[in-house]
């Protein structure tokens, strides 16, 4: 496991714990004056960002399948690349992989059915809505966690 310490400016430094030893390895990093705009936004709304460019991604993936095309495969690329780095400072923020993944894992999910469903006309049977249902309920629980 990796964790931040030292978040100030100048070099920052990562503790890496490997069974009970501790060493200190040096990143090189240097948070500046724009690091700080970026990590005054709360991390859950880099979160829903993040989710909501991997859905843009999986809207143009559903049109590059109907109909194959570099502009469609363009798309696709752009929306997963920008919400990649949406997703970097949410992980600074809070860095608890364990929580912050899973939320963004249900929220793409959840995307990805609604767009399904109600762009492109997909079916969904009770316990497939149960599911989506129990989604949105686990995000809830793990934001408050």
């Amino acid at each position: 496991n990796f964790g931040l310490q030292n978040r100030r400016r100048g070099f920052d430094s990562l503790i890496a714990r490997n069974t009970g030893r501790i060493s200190v390895i040096s990143t090189g990093l240097r948070y500046t004056d724009d690091m700080t705009y970026i990590l005054a936004v709360p991390y859950i709304i880099w979160l829903v960002l993040s989710a909501l460019c991997f859905a843009i991604g999986e809207y143009f993936s559903k049109k590059f399948g109907l109909a194959p095309g570099w502009f469609y495969l363009g798309a696709v690329l752009a929306s997963y690349i920008l919400g990649t780095f949406f997703w970097l400072p949410a992980i600074i923020q809070n860095n608890q992989l364990s929580i912050v993944g899973a939320m963004w894992s249900v929220m793409s999910l959840l995307a990805t059915v609604l767009i399904g469903v109600l762009i492109f006309g997909e079916n969904l049977n009770t316990l497939a809505i149960a599911g989506i249902f129990l989604g949105f309920l686990s995000v809830f629980l793990l934001s408050i966690a």
